[in-house]
């Protein structure tokens, strides 16, 4: 009987090693960040009158003034990505925000929403220009690819016509730039 307790002392320790790692990996939470849930959160936006806004369905809009016929609309675009941004291990996304405000433009921004916890959090945006077109947004080792299309210097605003990409990286929860140099 004594052989057999010294045998149990002995992996014990081993035993509640495996038990703690199995525990803490099935009880961290995961949001599984999907376009549905993004659809539903809180971004920030200096459009907005509070300065943030909860989309709900993917859309928001709120008078631009009291008694004002303009209204601020912003919609979650097609293109997204998801991906690791902030070296964490968990998936996070990156958006398209499309706003308007009752005049001719139709502005683009990127939106980088990070899991925290199980939460989804906006980190930050940037603004990718007023009548593009958005052709891809991808996630790739912790930069932002997007694909776009922007005005040259001879095109119209509603007819853009030169193909960018443009990368970025979300530094101390900023989201940064990559300026390829030529």
């Amino acid at each position: 009987m004594k052989r057999h307790l010294n045998q149990f002392a002995a992996i014990l320790p081993l035993l509640l090693v495996i038990s703690c790692v199995t525990l803490s990996c099935a009880v961290k939470p995961h949001t599984a960040v999907s376009i549905d849930k993004l659809r539903d959160i809180e971004y920030v936006s200096d459009m907005a009158s509070r300065g943030r806004f909860t989309m709900t369905d993917g859309a928001y809009t709120e008078r631009i003034a009291p008694n004002s016929a303009s209204v601020l609309t912003v919609m979650l675009g097609e293109k997204y990505g998801f991906g690791d941004v902030d070296g964490d291990g968990d998936v996070d996304a990156a958006v398209v925000l499309i706003s308007q405000s009752g005049g001719s433009g139709t502005f683009y921004s990127l939106a980088v929403v990070t899991d925290n916890n199980g939460t989804l959090i906006h980190k930050d945006s940037a603004f990718l220009g007023d009548r593009v077109k958005i052709g891809s947004v991808s996630i790739e080792s912790g930069k932002i690819t997007v694909g776009m299309i922007v005005q040259g210097p001879d095109d119209p605003m509603f007819r853009p016509t030169v193909d960018v990409t443009r990368t970025f990286s979300l530094t101390n929860g900023t989201l940064v730039e990559k300026i390829a140099c030529k």
